[in-house]
């Protein structure tokens, strides 16, 4: 695949190996892990919409600014569970099998059942062990991490994020077009601040790749 984030395949996590997978179709179907041999049936992408948390028509912009500035000094530690796994605000490189493990059991969970805690720890361990594999230059698992968990999350706060971290990396591997298709289900009048924040870096990350400066500073 020589575009790790082309909007036009599935990208999976294997669940026995947790490997990338891919399925040539966006309707999915059977796929066979390339490296342990396990079998998948894999299903149709989803991309819904990311619900707003208050309605988008109800709120001005002016009211929806000032409701964004007043979330500026809060802080969102991440889980207690993730705590141990970490070094530095990263997962330390001797934890990180053990952080997939947790990732694959917390994916599971959430696949039996809605679960506060188990979309936490998964929205938190994507978003590390993410940063962990692009700086390793695998872009594909962080792909497959990043698909994978927008099967089983349903929190917009955690939506809305992956979405745009797909568009994000999309547009910095050059492929605009897959950027824009990521970013098309994202709440483009969040009221919460994380919302709002992840959506304008991949709205600016990619008028930068289009060279579009005054984009840029207009959307920051």
């Amino acid at each position: 695949m020589s575009n790790a984030f082309d909007f036009d395949t599935r990208v999976l996590t294997c669940k026995n190996c947790a490997a990338p997978i891919q399925a040539e179709s966006l309707s999915g179907g059977a796929v066979t892990c390339s490296y342990c041999g396990a079998a998948h049936e894999v299903v149709s992408r989803k991309l819904d919409p990311v619900a707003p948390l208050t309605e988008s028509a109800e709120v001005d912009e002016a009211q929806r600014l000032a409701m964004l500035r007043t979330q500026d000094e809060e802080v969102i530690d991440a889980p207690d569970a993730i705590q141990p796994l970490l070094h530095n605000y990263q997962i330390a490189p001797w934890k990180i099998e053990e952080a997939v493990a947790l990732w694959q059991s917390s994916r599971a969970q959430l696949e039996q059942r809605d679960d506060y805690q188990a979309a936490e720890i998964l929205y938190n361990l994507t978003m590390l062990l993410s940063n962990h594999y692009l700086t390793q230059d695998d872009s594909l698992r962080a792909r497959a991490l990043n698909e994978s968990v927008l099967d089983v999350l349903t929190l917009p706060r955690h939506l809305q994020a992956v979405y745009c971290w797909l568009a994000r990396n999309a547009a910095r591997n050059g492929d605009l077009e897959a950027a824009e298709h990521w970013l098309a289900p994202c709440n483009r009048r969040a009221t919460d601040l994380e919302m709002d924040s992840t959506y304008r870096m991949a709205r600016a990350t990619i008028a930068t790749a289009r060279g579009d400066y005054r984009a840029v500073l207009d959307i920051l």
